[in-house]
């Protein structure tokens, strides 16, 4: 089953080689019938490259998450640096958090789309790791939201912050370990 993505942007259509998109006609009717699928998509935006992409930025959000929990040691006071503060840490942990979870995002949607819920990529007698890895994901997308709703309306459950980012680097360690992990 193929899933249209409706666009009207001519890049991404490829239905005309003009910039202006009236005078291009891109349209969804013209999309659909072309063909294109969202693993097309994905695969053009990547150059054919979809796993090295995906390791890539898998591996630099994971960085990201370690460095985001060393901030948050010294934004929570357990570790004191004598030229870091920690509203300076709480700051930099927000800030990368900001960027992190919308590479995250993008990366989940991106293997969502490209690779689906089969095992059909799998190795040979490895598709266990696949699905460990599909509910490393969602689990980590689901947590990742509760944190934030957390730090951003529920304040007063701020308390379970520290757990919810104990479990966010585990589950980033668990879907890199399985997925890039098994590249490297």
């Amino acid at each position: 089953m193929a899933l249209y993505l409706p666009t009207r942007f001519p890049v991404l259509s490829g239905a005309c080689t003009t910039r202006g998109f009236a005078l291009c006609g891109a349209s969804y009717r013209a999309r659909a019938k072309s063909g294109a699928t969202v693993e097309d998509l994905v695969e053009n935006v990547t150059s054919g490259h979809v796993t090295e992409v995906k390791i890539v930025l898998t591996s630099v959000v994971t960085a990201l998450a370690f460095y985001q929990a060393g901030m948050m040691t010294v934004g929570w006071g357990k570790v004191h640096l004598p030229f870091l503060g920690p509203r300076v840490a709480s700051e930099a942990h927000r800030t990368f958090g900001d960027v992190i979870v919308p590479i995250t995002a993008l990366v989940g949607a991106m293997c969502v789309a490209y690779f689906g819920f089969s095992e059909d990529h799998a190795r040979e007698g490895q598709e266990w790791i696949v699905k460990l890895h599909v509910l490393a994901g969602y689990a980590l997308a689901g947590v990742l939201a509760i944190k934030i709703v957390i730090v951003r309306w529920w304040r007063s459950l701020s308390r379970f912050l520290p757990a919810f980012g104990i479990a966010v680097l585990s589950l980033f360690v668990l879907t890199w370990i399985t997925s890039a992990g098994a590249y490297l």
